[in-house]
This record gives C-alpha cells, structure tokens and sequence, in this order.
C-alpha cells in the first residue's frame, strides 16, 4: 500500500514538474506557436487555473519584485504614451509595455505559486531553469545535424519572420525562440553559469556538467558575444570566489574543460555548418583586434563611433523622439542605424528613461544576492551580461533575459515559504 502511494506520489510529482518546464520554457523564449503571441496563451492558462492556487498568486504577486516592476513599467507606459502622442510616433513600442507590466507579472506570479504550492527550492527553480536551456540546445543541436528538422522549424517560422530574419535563417537562427539573435544566447550563457553555480553550493550535481557542450553549441551557432562574456565571467570566478589552491586546479580544469569543447564544437561546426566556424572565429579576431585598439574590417567593432548617434535636438536627447533606430526598424536601413540598446532608449523615451529603466533592471539583479549567501559571483555575472549585453543590443523589452531576471527577483519568496512551513513543522 505504501509502494503504491509512493509511485502515485512520484507519478504527479513528475507530471507537475513536466508542466512547470513546458510553461517556462514557453514564458522565457515565448517561440511563437500561432499567429498571436505565445505570452498571451500563457496568461489564458494561468486565468484558467490559477483560480484554484489565487492566495499564492497574489503572495507572489504582492510580496516579490513583480509589483514594483508592474507599477513602474505602468508609469513608463503612460511616460512613453505622451512622448508617442508628441511625436506623432509608432504606439506599437507602448505594447511592450503593456506585456511587461501585465502579462509578464500575472504569468510569473502563477508559475512562482505553481512552485509555492509543492514547496519549490530556489535551487529547484534554477534547476528547471538549467534543463529549460538544455532542452533549447538540444533543439539547436538536431537543427545543425538534421537539415530537415531546421527546414521544418523554419518553414513554421517563415510567416512570422520579416526579410531580415530569413536572410539570417540561412546561417544561423538555431533554435525554437522569438530571440534568437541576441537575448537568447545570453540566457543560454547564463545557464552555464547556473550549472557552476549549483555545483558550488549542491552535491549530486555533476552530471549537469555534461550539458555545458551542447549549450555552448546553441550559443556559438546563433551569436558570439555571450561566448565571450561568459569567458569573461569564468575568469571573474576565479578571482572572486576561490583560494589560491582552488585557482591554480581552476584554471588547469578549465584550460583542459575549453581545450576538449573547441575541439567537440568544432566538429560539429566543420561537419555540418563550417560557415559558423568561420563566423565564431572571426569574431574571435574582431574582438582581439578592439582590444589591442586595431582596426577591424568588418564586424560590430567596425566604425563603431557611427553607432553613437544621438537626438538633435535638447528635448529629444531628454524626452526622446518616440522611435528605435536599430536597424531595419523605422524604414531605416543603413541610414542613422545603432543597434546599441543605451542609444534606443534614449531615441525611444530619453536620457531619463535610460537612467530609470537600467536602474530598475540593476535593482532586480542585485535582489538575486539574496537567493544564497553563496550567489554574489552570480549576481554580478548577470550584471555583465547587462551591462554588455545592451550595449550589443536592446535588452529592456519582453524577451528571454527579462523573464529571468524577474523568475530569479522572485526566487526569496520559495526560500521563504520553505522556512515557514520548517517552522511549522517545528511548533
């Protein structure tokens, strides 16, 4: 009777931890499965069964970042609303918004009860995370090997895709994700770093070593620079969280650990796609050449000084003039182009939309320090990864980065519900 109450125990475990998977792997690369966005049938799902966990969605809601974030995203709306109306702008942008400060919030306030409600860790929740990854490289992965499964993916893609991302399918586009391109490969990156992370303060937790080629795969094939960030983050590793012993046998695992995936990577690069090893090593070049303040010939370092293209006038430098220019939007191509995000929000809203929306995303990742006594390398690795990561390109929009930052600003709250209900117990 025990056995079977045990495999049933086990059984709806498992099929919960399923559901929670497929929702965040939904929610963080929202990969577009009919004509409207993959956000909103996530909030139909969540109205339909959040009504029986609504006291958790609302303690989540209520005692999390996400309240904070709704009211201030709802407060940059209504400031981006004025500068639209003033200039005569594109209302699009005020959509964004409108999913970042509602459907965004009412998605992880259910996801985050979900956990509440089978006492999730936070270590748990990073756990799914690292698997949610996984299971993205592994669909890069069969799209390298498989040109067929590529075809397919892209194929369902091509009706959504404007001419830009099907000239880009053609050598990269590795995936099932809305951003492939940029905050993808990020969040990709920064899963590696959840894997050291809970290699650090768990056991029993190598195995998740193994995932690290694949996901560096998924990252390589579809972008470079959260290749090198994350380099950069290894290194901050060691100096930042080892003794002098524990540096010395870092840096000649990891030496061996990078020797063993370039040699696997390349492979695979070679055998099936040898233009993206030809891509990740130019890269490689673009990016020695700026540090050594050479010149590079092509590339994103290329007359980078042309990237800093500002407003003309006082008002639209501090008020904004209500549009984007990276390239391809606005009609714009080739002309007044920047794909630097700092630069955006400044044509979009102003310098002090800049100032406001960065402060507010450096606030939701210093809150991840408070995860584990154990997480300042992972707190300031993602603030790399901001910092440089929208300098590459816009991350404060919905996409797969600001999903994680509000999962992770959320994560206290199940350490919190654990120490409550242990002191239940206890009495």
């Amino acid at each position: 009777m025990l056995i079977k109450m045990g495999e049933m125990k086990f059984k709806d475990t498992l099929i919960w931890d399923l559901f929670i998977c497929i929702y965040l792997f939904l929610l963080i690369y929202s990969p577009r499965l009919v004509t409207i966005n993959t956000i909103h049938l996530l909030v139909v799902v969540a109205f339909m069964c959040g009504w029986l966990n609504l006291k958790n969605i609302i303690e989540v809601y209520n005692k999390t970042m996400l309240k904070s974030f709704s009211i201030f995203m709802f407060m940059i709306g209504v400031w981006m609303g004025c500068v639209t109306l003033f200039n005569n702008a594109d209302p699009l942008r005020i959509y964004d918004v409108f999913v970042l400060s509602v459907e965004v919030p009412i998605c992880i306030s259910f996801i985050m009860a979900c956990m509440l409600k089978e006492s999730y860790s936070v270590d748990k929740l990073i756990k799914m995370l690292i698997w949610v990854s996984f299971l993205q490289s592994i669909i890069a992965v069969l799209m390298i090997v498989s040109p067929s499964f590529k075809e397919i993916v892209n194929n369902h893609y091509y009706q959504f895709w404007d001419v830009r991302y099907v000239g880009w399918s053609m050598y990269r586009m590795f995936g099932f994700s809305d951003n492939l391109l940029h905050t993808t490969p990020i969040v990709q990156a920064i899963s590696i770093i959840f894997i050291i992370y809970m290699n650090m303060n768990i056991k029993n937790n190598k195995y998740l070593y193994l995932f690290i080629p694949t996901i560096v795969i998924s990252i390589i094939v579809n972008a470079r620079t959260p290749f090198f960030i994350l380099t950069f983050c290894l290194l901050l590793y060691v100096i930042l969280e080892t003794n002098i012993f524990e540096k010395i046998k870092w840096v000649i695992g990891s030496g061996i650990l990078l020797a063993c995936m370039y040699i696997f990577v390349s492979s695979i690069l070679i055998e099936y796609i040898p233009h993206d090893k030809l891509y990740f090593i130019d890269g490689v070049k673009q990016v020695i050449s700026f540090m050594l303040m050479e010149k590079t010939e092509e590339g994103f370092f290329y007359d980078m000084s042309s990237a800093f293209i500002f407003p003309n006038s006082i008002g639209g430098f501090l008020f904004g003039d209500g549009i984007i220019i990276m390239q391809g939007h606005n009609g714009t191509f080739g002309v007044e182009n920047s794909d630097i995000g700092y630069i955006n929000n400044i044509w979009l809203a102003g310098f002090f939309y800049m100032i406001a929306v960065c402060v507010i995303y450096v606030k939701m990742i210093k809150s991840i320090a408070k995860i584990n006594i154990n997480s300042q390398w992972l707190m300031w690795s993602i603030l790399v990864f901001f910092i440089v990561g929208h300098f590459k390109g816009n991350l404060i929009s919905f996409n797969d980065f600001t999903v994680y930052m509000l999962l992770l600003s959320s994560a206290e709250i199940l350490n919190k519900n654990r120490i409550k209900k242990l002191c239940e117990r206890t009495l």
